[in-house]
Formats: C-alpha cells, sequence, structure tokens
C-alpha cells in the first residue's frame, strides 16, 4: 500500500486532471498488488543470487546462460551485454527506473531512453528469431 501510494504520489504531477481520484488510486493500488506477486512468484520459482549494489550481474554468467536457449534468448543474445544487465536489472531483480538510476549512477532520464531504446531493439531482435 505504501508503494502504491509512492507511486501516485510521483505520477500525480504527470496525470493532469483527474476525474475520478478514487478510481484512479484504486488502479494504481491493484498494479502494485500485482506486480508485487508476481515478483513473490518468481522469486518463489527460483532462487536470485545475492549481489552488490556495485556487483554488476554479467559477470557471473547467468545472462550468458540464459541467452543460449530459446528464441527470446537469441534476441536477448544480439543486444549488447549492458544493455542485457540493464533489462535483466529491470525485469528480473523487478528494480524501478529511478533504482536502476541510483545503483548504476545515471540520471533517471538517461536510464529511460536507454530502456525504451532497448526494447525496440530487443523487439526488432524477437521478430529476425522467431
Amino acid at each position: 500500500m505504501q508503494e502504491a501510494l509512492a507511486r501516485a504520489w510521483r505520477a500525480q504531477p504527470r496525470a493532469g486532471h483527474i476525474e475520478s481520484p478514487t478510481a484512479w488510486l484504486l488502479q494504481i493500488t491493484r498494479n502494485e498488488s500485482l506486480r508485487v506477486l508476481e515478483r513473490r512468484a518468481r522469486l518463489r520459482n527460483r532462487e536470485l543470487p545475492e549481489r552488490s549494489a556495485q556487483e554488476p550481474c554479467a559477470e557471473d554468467g547467468q545472462i550468458e546462460q540464459l541467452v543460449s536457449q530459446a528464441p527470446t534468448r537469441q534476441a536477448l543474445g544480439r543486444l549488447d551485454p549492458a544493455d542485457r544487465t540493464l533489462l535483466f536489472l529491470r525485469y528480473s531483480e523487478d528494480l524501478t527506473q529511478p533504482e536502476l538510476a541510483k545503483r548504476l549512477d545515471l540520471p533517471e532520464g538517461t536510464v529511460k531512453v536507454r530502456l525504451h531504446r532497448i526494447r525496440k531493439r530487443f523487439a526488432e531482435a524477437l521478430e529476425e528469431c522467431a
């Protein structure tokens, strides 16, 4: 609930005029709850290794192991290691863009732009591999 309220607080300036604030807040709370449940399910299905904030995840070989198995992984293999690391942190470790920016010591805007461009390149690579 606290994270949902924090997300709503941060999103409010971008939301403009909200006709139904209660419905808007409930939707944010629902989305946050689903995100937490998904994260817990992923963590239950596999154990993530402990990482320090300074330790890049590409060094442990996990990404390279995932890359070699399916079309999705083949498409990941076409991305730069730094791009794969950013995707891994965003989607496997479920870090938000501000958390990514802090961990990688980058401006939040840079993280947003990089993620946008990486997703586009990944989609193109996935089409080629499928």
